[in-house]
């Protein structure tokens, strides 16, 4: 299992070049950065991503591999970006490496159409929520094989703001549980700001409790976020 940043209480901080990864949650880990991104840039990259054209966001089956719309669980849409997409998509890749002290060499292009791949992170997913959209609570990791329990999952996600949200549209985290308070966890998007969690434990387990979701959006303004999947350097 690759280093993960430590989350020993709520409020922690950990300084790393020009950002500081500020601890929202112990369970599941959760950190918050500010000014990940600037407003220029976020909103080249909400360009970047109109250009390229948005198709209806769909559901990836870890038993199947298939992919499936689904309204009811997410009514979103989204598209890629490569990380040689432009000088922008590349930094982000960069600085993802560094805010995960990993080889940013490790982030090569990822082949979409392709079961076999040789890098650790994915396409940059560029994603649009309209008022009365949502994702239900669902994880990221990909829920191991019977077979073959040391298969590669994504071991972490970098999920960034590109712009801030009025009403509604936050990120929530149901099963956290800190302080001895199971209350959960929500984040709500403000531009620039990037949020680090982990989908795995320490031990190479996933970590259920990193169940997240994004809440309906509830007044007139779009949210707009990218998403980063890193998979662990080590067994993915």
């Amino acid at each position: 299992m690759h280093y993960m940043h430590p989350a020993q209480y709520i409020g922690q901080e950990h300084v790393i070049g020009d950002w500081t990864l500020k601890v929202a949650s112990v369970t599941p880990r959760v950190f918050i950065i500010d000014n990940f991104l600037t407003p220029q840039e976020c909103h080249e990259i909400i360009r970047l991503g109109v250009d390229k054209g948005l198709k209806p966001s769909t559901l990836h089956a870890s038993a199947t591999a298939r992919e499936t719309n689904d309204t009811a669980t997410r009514s979103s849409s989204n598209t890629w970006l490569a990380r040689d997409t432009s000088y922008l998509t590349e930094d982000i890749y960069q600085r993802a490496a560094k805010l995960t002290n990993i080889d940013p060499d490790l982030f090569q292009k990822f082949h979409e159409t392709s079961a076999q791949h040789h890098s650790i992170a994915e396409s940059l997913q560029i994603v649009r929520y309209r008022k009365g959209e949502e994702y239900t609570p669902h994880h990221d990791f990909v829920s191991p094989s019977i077979n073959n329990r040391f298969q590669g999952t994504r071991f972490a996600t970098l999920l960034i703001y590109l712009n801030t949200v009025d009403e509604g549209g936050e990120t929530r985290f149901p099963r956290a549980v800190n302080n001895y308070n199971a209350a959960g966890l929500e984040i709500s998007p403000n531009a620039g700001t990037a949020v680090l969690f982990y989908n795995m434990l320490e031990d190479g387990n996933v970590d259920d409790l990193s169940q997240h979701g994004s809440n309906k959006i509830l007044g007139n303004t779009n949210k707009w976020v990218a998403n980063l999947w890193i998979w662990d350097p080590v067994i993915g």
